[in-house]
C-alpha cells in the first residue's frame, strides 16, 4: 500500500471536518442579529460543536481500532452531513446550539480516525514527525479559504447557505473517500470494557496528558481569534462579511509557513521539545508586544501584526505537540488518537470559557487572552517529565 493514499484520505477527512467550524466563521455576527442572540450565546455554539468532538471520539477510538477505521468514517461524515444540514433550518440559537453538538459527534469519527490513521501507516518517530506536519500543512486549507467562502455565502445568499454548502461537501467527501481509502488497520483488536479501559490507561502517561493539554491550549488561540476576529472586524471596526474572509486569509498562511519552519528545523535534527522551547518563548513575547501596542493603539494593523506572528508559531507548534503525543501508542493507536482528541477538544473548549460571556469589539482584550495562553503553555512545558524524553 503506498503511504500517500491514506495520508491524501486522512488529509482530505480532516479538512471536511474543518470546514464544518471555518465556513461558517464569518456567519458569527449575521447569526447573531438573525435569531436575536447575544454574541456569548453565539460563541457557545462553538463550545457545543467541541463537546459533540470530544466526548464521540471516546467511542469512536476503540471500535475504530475493533472495527477498522473505514465504517468509522462512513458514520462520522454522515452524521456531520446531517448535522449541517439541520443547522441551516434552525429557528433559535438553542436550536442552533444542538445542530452544532450533532455535527460535533460525526466530526469527532473523522478527527480520531484520520490520525489513526497516519499511525497506522508511519512508524518511525522522525516519519510520523514529518507526516503530521505535512497534516498540519493541510489541515490549513480549512481556515484558509473556508473564511472567504463563508464570507461571500452569507454576505449574498444569507447564513444558511453556508450549511447548506457544507453538508454537500461533507457528502461528496464521504464518497471520494470510498473510493480511494483502502483500510490501514491490518489487525484488528478484541473490544470489550477491559480492553478499551486498559487501552486508555496505557497510553495515559504524564507527558501525554501535558502535550495533550499544550495541543489544547494551541488550538484554543486558532479558536479564539476565529470565535471574535469577525466581532472585532466587522462590530469594531465596521467592515464586512467578505472583508472578514479576506482578512482571515493572512491568519492560516501564517500556520502554514510555521509547518513549513518545523518541518526545517526538524530536518537538522532539532527535537521536538527544543522546538516546543522556542515556540513557548516566542508566543510570551509577541503576545506581550500585541498587548502593548493594543493599549497605546487600536487599530486593525495592530491586531493583523501580532495575530500574524502567533499563527506562525501555532503552526510550529502543531505538529510537535500531536506527533510527541502519539508516538508512544503501539497497538492502541486507535485509543491514543481518541484519548487525545478528546483531552484537546475539551481542554478547548475550557479555555474558551474564558472569554465566553465577554462582549469584545476591541483588540486589547484578545492580546491579553494570548498572553493567558502563553502563560499556561510554559507551566505545562515546566511539568513535562524530563527523564522519559
Amino acid at each position: 500500500m503506498k503511504k500517500s493514499m491514506p495520508l491524501f484520505s486522512a488529509c482530505l477527512i480532516l479538512v471536511v471536518g474543518l470546514l464544518s467550524m471555518d465556513l461558517y466563521n464569518p456567519s458569527l455576527p449575521e447569526i447573531t442579529r438573525a435569531l436575536s442572540i447575544s454574541q456569548s450565546l453565539t460563541r457557545a455554539m462553538i463550545l457545543f460543536y467541541l463537546l459533540g468532538i470530544g466526548l464521540s471520539q471516546l467511542v469512536y477510538g476503540p471500535l475504530s481500532d475493533r472495527y477498522g477505521r473505514k465504517v468509522i468514517i462512513i458514520i462520522g461524515l454522515t452524521v456531520c452531513a446531517a448535522g449541517n444540514l439541520l443547522g441551516a433550518f434552525a429557528h433559535s440559537g438553542v436550536e442552533l446550539s444542538i445542530y452544532r453538538f450533532i455535527t460535533g459527534l460525526g466530526v469527532g469519527g473523522v478527527t480520531v480516525v484520520c490520525r489513526a490513521i497516519i499511525c497506522d501507516v508511519y512508524q518511525d518517530h522522525k516519519a510520523l514527525s514529518r507526516a503530521f506536519s505535512i497534516f498540519a500543512t493541510m489541515s490549513q486549507l480549512s481556515p484558509a479559504f473556508a473564511p472567504v467562502i463563508g464570507g461571500f455565502m452569507v454576505h449574498y445568499f444569507g447564513w444558511q447557505s453556508n450549511f447548506i454548502l457544507l453538508s454537500v461537501l461533507t457528502l461528496s467527501s464521504l464518497f471520494i473517500v470510498l473510493w480511494t481509502y483502502k483500510e490501514s488497520l491490518y489487525a484488528p483488536m478484541c473490544l470489550s470494557p477491559r480492553k478499551v479501559l486498559e487501552g486508555y490507561l496505557k497510553v495515559c502517561t504524564r507527558n501525554f496528558v501535558i502535550y495533550s493539554a499544550m495541543a489544547a491550549i494551541n488550538f484554543s488561540i486558532i479558536l479564539s481569534y476565529y470565535s471574535i476576529g469577525p466581532y472585532i472586524i466587522q462590530d469594531g471596526f465596521h467592515l464586512t462579511a467578505v472583508d472578514n474572509g479576506l482578512i482571515f486569509l493572512l491568519y492560516p498562511m501564517g500556520l502554514v509557513i510555521g509547518t513549513f519552519i518545523f518541518r526545517a528545523l526538524n530536518t537538522r535534527n532539532l527535537s521536538n521539545q527544543h522546538i516546543i522551547n522556542i515556540c513557548g518563548f516566542l508566543f510570551t513575547t509577541v503576545s506581550l508586544i500585541m498587548l502593548g501596542a493594543s493599549l497605546l493603539v487600536d487599530n486593525l494593523w495592530v491586531m493583523l501584526a501580532g495575530m500574524g506572528g502567533i499563527s506562525i508559531i501555532t503552526g510550529m507548534a502543531a505538529a510537535p505537540f500531536m506527533s510527541s503525543s502519539l508516538a508512544k501508542a503501539g497497538e492502541h493507536k486507535g485509543s491514543a488518537s481518541a484519548l487525545q482528541g478528546t483531552l484537546k477538544m475539551l481542554g478547548t473548549a475550557l479555555g474558551l470559557l474564558i472569554f465566553l460571556h465577554l462582549h469584545i469589539t476591541t483588540v486589547w482584550p484578545l492580546a491579553f487572552i494570548m498572553l493567558i495562553f502563553s502563560f499556561f503553555l510554559l507551566l505545562l512545558n515546566w511539568g513535562l517529565d524530563k527523564k522519559s524524553f
